[in-house]
């Protein structure tokens, strides 16, 4: 019994630390530098879709950056274009990005003579 219950216990153990280290992934940029212009926020644009607002993520130096959570995207490729939005200096240029998700190469492929 007392063995049964150790193993019981070390699978709860188990299940809480795989559920905490777990990651969802994001897509990031570089900080700002503090002397830079700051942006308030940015906008994610994917053609055919609503644009997603994107708050502004913050360092432990307290420095703004781009932090995206990848989670709720569909499996497939996207194209899409980013910009850093500020009330002083309005939008920036864009910045296009591919990113494909959940797509595996292609496998069973052999070269022959």
């Amino acid at each position: 019994m007392k063995r049964f219950k150790l193993t019981i216990g070390f699978a709860i153990l188990l299940m809480n630390v795989w559920v905490f280290c777990s990651a969802a992934p994001f897509l990031v940029s570089d900080p700002y530098p503090a002397t830079d212009n700051q942006p308030d926020g940015f906008l994610v644009v994917e053609q055919g879709k609503p644009d997603t607002p994107v708050p502004l993520a913050k360092t432990a130096e307290n420095l703004n950056y781009f932090r995206w959570d990848l989670a709720g995207v569909s499996k497939g490729t996207h194209n899409l274009t980013i910009y850093a939005e500020s009330a002083t200096w309005g939008r920036s240029d864009p910045v296009p990005f591919v990113l494909s998700i959940g797509i595996l190469p292609p496998t069973n492929i052999r070269l022959t003579k």
